[in-house]
């Protein structure tokens, strides 16, 4: 992706009410206009390899450029924030380093752990504090979570099916898919159309685990019932002892 200085709006003639889908500001490969285009590029390549769509992205972009730049918080700040609103912040998340030595097995083999409901999700809960959803080397301990990839394609799914916190899904591998021949489809537990695939990342880890037949588990951690408006749903994956072992 080529690298382009970006002309600037004038700020001071915007019309905060007017439509944004004509402006260049709101550009896919530019991002936000207060946004430094080299900042948007390293969110745009997370973005793409989430499987995000050009619509996901392009919805991103415009919510951004209506917010604006945020206030820096501290992690205190963060935290009461989030809880005021019942949701969680990153800041309450565990660091890589505290993550690691968290999830070390115990006696049994298995991370001093338990799957708990916090605020609007379930996050895996040790005595040292909570596992970053999103974090990049739980899978070590046998924990693969995701945002499920690709959901603004398969919306009417999304929307019928059901992904409250601790409901389970359906991994479905599709070997012969032409796009990834590591694909997982992710149903609801019930529904017979996907709401989306496993990102390409954890696809690879987890088909290679499913194609060995190993039990796993997959629950919705974060997400809506039915009639919803079409969240993504956020799903954790592990082996059946895991599993069992956080929910005892």
């Amino acid at each position: 992706m080529g690298f382009f200085r970006r002309k600037r709006p004038d700020v001071g003639n915007v019309d905060s009410h007017a439509a944004p889908a004509k402006s260049a500001s709101f550009s896919i490969e530019t991002g936000p206009s207060w946004m430094p285009v080299d900042d948007w590029h390293g969110r745009l390549s997370a973005y793409q390899r989430q499987g995000r769509s050009n619509a996901e992205i392009r919805g991103i972009v415009i919510h951004l450029e209506k917010r604006g730049p945020q206030k820096t918080r501290t992690r205190a700040e963060s935290a009461a924030r989030a809880r005021s609103v019942g949701i969680v912040a990153r800041a309450e998340y565990m660091d890589p380093e505290t993550e690691a030595r968290a999830l070390a097995p115990g006696a049994s083999g298995l991370p001093k752990a338990r799957l708990e409901r916090e605020r609007d999700r379930l996050l895996v809960v040790t005595s040292l504090g909570w596992v970053n959803p999103r974090s990049r080397t739980a899978y070590r301990a046998g924990l693969h979570s995701f945002a499920v990839a690709g959901t603004s394609y398969h919306q009417a799914a999304v929307k019928a099916g059901q992904f409250t916190p601790g409901t389970p899904v359906r991994l479905v591998r599709e070997p012969s898919n032409v796009h990834d021949a590591n694909a997982i489809a992710v149903y609801p537990e019930t529904g017979r159309r996907p709401a989306g695939y496993v990102p390409k990342g954890q696809a690879r880890r987890l088909a290679a685990l499913l194609d060995a037949g190993n039990d796993l588990i997959a629950v919705t951690v974060r997400g809506s019932g039915p009639g919803s408006d079409g969240t993504r749903p956020h799903v954790l994956v592990c082996e059946r002892a895991l599993y069992d072992h956080l929910t005892r």
